[in-house]
């Protein structure tokens, strides 16, 4: 048996065999190592190891077929010549090594999925072209685009565009206050993260986002400048200045209308789209804003209101881009767009209609019917979140009219350790609260719609209380000694009002101011009034002279925009915000010698400054959410024994609530401190006692995306959607045998 063995393993087919086999596994763990480092495709290294295989029984026939058997004698002078060890023929031998092929090959080709791990194989997207993440989404999806934070002035949680083809949309991200925007760009086709595009540094209110016909570009207002920038990125372009925010349009390959941002109310602005060549066009009567070119560039949709900031209560008009001659078409409506499916789509209040348009006789050829529910929009401007692709995509913000619902807040008490407890007072829409010197009442503006009044909460009683009556007053400060409160008033000339704080006596006037001026704080050497004042844009602190010359005086306490003043209970310190720095920071200075020092208190932005003289402290609110205590000492003084310098520490985390960015601007001052309690009364966008994933989710910004919005004919919505009720309660409703998804 052994003798057998020997012979066995001296055969050269054994050999071959056993040699083959080691030699072609080896190669395979060399290609699945090295292949993928090179990013060789998978094909690369299975038809390798197809070869291999398919080797391997050619090897054993050439192998057997050329062995020879030794000499059958072990003495030198007899042996003879080897003789190979088989007398097969040389054809039978061809056939048997085709079929051998055959099925060893066919046995690989199945044998090769399970070889190799194909994820080692995959190349990245500059290799190969990306395949969507998404193949199958339904008629109605869902994006997280994340905390976008709120537009400080209108409410709205982001400005967003969807370019043509419907694959990438432009959406903002507030900073907060006046520290600017972001415009990010989202591939939805794709599971990347967001791409920054280009910061706004300058006015984070400006509306009317969009992309080129191209799209390769997007359209932004910086101020009053209107720019652009490749989806790209990269540097953006001056296209025009002086340029309103509200709305664009373009017609033919380089010419743009945009609504002009001067003095001429009723006017718009034709500019080229690469920049210059621009031309002003003079309308009728009334503001012109939102123009949006029909197909053919002859006409234009655009909203005409009795002025720019009452957009919400115009008319959609077609305007002759030959004559400039405009016919109303849509009463009481704003912000019109005409879609591919035939329909011209517009706001009326929160609620996105369609009515049917002939662009030959461009005349209105059906009913208006309401198409979406509940959009975000900021009527006073025209601003509302949607936007749609000229296939039918559609993108919008889920909510109200955010001038209302900037909206529902929550008053709650807040120790330094965060423990929170609710008072007794409904959710509704408060904003400018102040505790009263006696810690026993709360000032706070109720809004109800574009009216506004003073009100008071009585913490024992745990009752509301009206203090004025004219439906435009707001910001509630009050004097020293608690008797008066002072505030503003928007009536026919803006005013500086005061009423006696128990109701026992009228308004009376105490300056007038004209414009956004509101105020802020009240000197205690002199009982002036420091007022902050919006009417250039960037706001600016003022105060009152002299009560009998009644003038405003100009505190200059930055050299940029400053805001949110506060002077300490012994009158020697005002904390104020300002973003000299490039974000919206604190700083401090002696007063009312304002050049006797200066120095940055917080480190991270921040606003809304609060003083705690007794205990030396300075508390205020950062941009991450998070409110920070400061602790002072007053180290010099001066002949007069007045202090000039201040000693601050770092700043310390008591708790975090909400991003200031949340609450919007008619709504601050939004906390204050109580002395005798040590605890603040916070007002804030949700329930702070709810659970931290309610939180999380209470501040992301979801998008709603709906597919074939408005081209998508009813025979080819699907089986599914059928199912559904047709009428406005259900998924969707029929135009004229068009789908507008709800």
């Amino acid at each position: 048996m052994k003798s057998q063995w020997e012979k066995f393993k001296h055969r050269t087919l054994t050999k071959v065999f056993f040699g083959y086999a080691v030699v072609a596994w080896v190669l395979i763990q060399v290609i699945e190592a090295v292949l993928p480092t090179f990013e060789a495709p998978l094909w690369v290294a299975q038809t390798i190891t197809f070869l291999l295989i398919l080797g391997f029984p050619i090897s054993i026939l050439v192998g057997w077929a050329s062995e020879k058997l030794p000499s059958p004698s072990s003495d030198p002078e007899k042996q003879t010549i080897p003789q190979l060890a088989h007398t097969t023929p040389r054809k039978t031998l061809v056939w048997i090594g085709v079929g051998s092929c055959v099925v060893v090959g066919l046995f690989g080709f199945y044998m090769m999925p399970f070889i190799f791990d194909s994820t080692e194989f995959t190349t990245d997207a500059q290799s190969e072209p990306r395949e969507p993440t998404n193949d199958r989404r339904g008629y109605r999806f869902e994006l997280v685009l994340g905390e976008t934070g709120i537009n400080a002035t209108t409410g709205r949680r982001s400005d967003i565009a969807i370019s043509p083809d419907g694959n990438l949309i432009a959406y903002k991200v507030y900073m907060g206050d006046s520290s600017g925007s972001e415009i990010f760009i989202k591939d939805i086709r794709f599971d990347e993260e967001d791409r920054g595009l280009t910061t706004l540094t300058v006015s984070p209110n400006s509306e009317g986002m969009q992309f080129s016909d191209d799209g390769d570009w997007v359209y932004f207002n910086e101020g009053t400048t209107l720019k652009r920038i490749r989806i790209e990125g990269g540097v953006a372009q001056i296209v025009a200045e002086e340029v309103s925010q509200r709305g664009s349009s373009e017609i033919g390959p380089n010419v743009l209308y945009r609504p002009f941002a001067s003095s001429v109310n009723s006017a718009l602005i034709k500019v080229s789209a690469s920049g210059g060549n621009e031309e002003l066009i003079e309308l009728s009567d009334g503001a012109a804003t939102w123009p949006d070119v029909l197909p053919g560039e002859t006409h234009a949709l655009i909203t005409v209101s009795n002025d720019s900031l009452n957009v919400g209560s115009g008319s959609i008009e077609l305007l002759n881009l030959q004559s400039y001659e405009s016919t109303p078409l849509i009463q009481n409506a704003f912000n019109a767009q005409y879609a591919g499916s035939g329909h011209i789509v517009f706001l009326r209040d929160t609620t996105l209609w369609a009515v049917p348009f002939d662009l030959d006789s461009l005349e209105i050829i059906g009913n208006e019917v309401p198409a979406v529910v509940g959009l975000e929009s900021f009527a006073q401007r025209g601003a509302v979140s949607y936007s749609f692709s000229e296939d039918g995509r559609l993108i919008y913000i889920q909510g109200n009219e955010s001038s209302e619902s900037a909206s529902n807040r929550y008053l709650q008490w807040i120790s330094r350790a965060g423990e929170i407890e609710s008072i007794g007072i409904e959710i509704a829409h408060y904003g400018n609260i102040a505790l009263s010197p006696n810690e026993l009442e709360l000032s706070l503006t109720l809004y109800d719609g574009s009216n506004s009044d003073v009100w008071l909460w009585d913490f024992d009683r745990e009752m509301l209380g009206r203090r004025t009556f004219n439906n435009n007053s707001l910001g509630a400060l009050w004097s020293f000694d608690g008797t008066e409160l002072l505030y503003k008033t928007n009536a026919e000339i803006s005013s500086i009002m005061a009423t006696a704080s128990n109701g026992s006596s009228s308004e009376t006037s105490i300056l007038e101011t004209g414009g956004s001026v509101i105020p802020r704080a009240i000197n205690p050497h002199n009982d002036e009034i420091i007022l902050e004042s919006w009417n250039s844009g960037c706001p600016d602190l003022n105060y009152q002279n002299t009560e009998s010359e009644r003038l405003l005086q100009s505190i200059n306490l930055s050299p940029s925009c400053s805001a949110w003043p506060s002077i300490s209970q012994d009158g020697n310190w005002i904390a104020y915000s300002s973003n000299e720095t490039g974000r919206i920071e604190i700083f401090v200075r002696p007063f009312p010698d304002i050049e006797k020092g200066k120095w940055q208190v917080s480190r991270e932005g921040g606003n809304q400054a609060l003083w705690n003289s007794e205990g030396q402290e300075l508390f205020f609110w950062a941009e991450s959410g998070e409110h920070m205590v400061v602790n002072y000492e007053v180290e010099e003084t001066d002949e007069n024994q007045k202090p000039t310098f201040i000693r601050l520490s770092n700043p310390q985390t008591m708790f975090s609530t909400t991003p200031p960015s949340l609450i919007s601007m008619t709504q601050r001052n939004a906390w204050d401190y109580s002395t005798s309690r040590d605890a603040f009364i916070v007002l804030s966008p949700r329930d702070l006692e709810s659970t931290s994933t309610e939180a999380v989710l209470a501040d992301q910004t979801t998008l709603k995306i709906i597919e074939n919005w408005s081209i998508t004919t009813l025979d080819d919505v699907g089986s599914e959607i059928l199912k559904s009720n047709i009428d406005n309660t259900g998924d969707y409703v029929q135009v004229n045998n068009f789908n507008i998804w709800s």
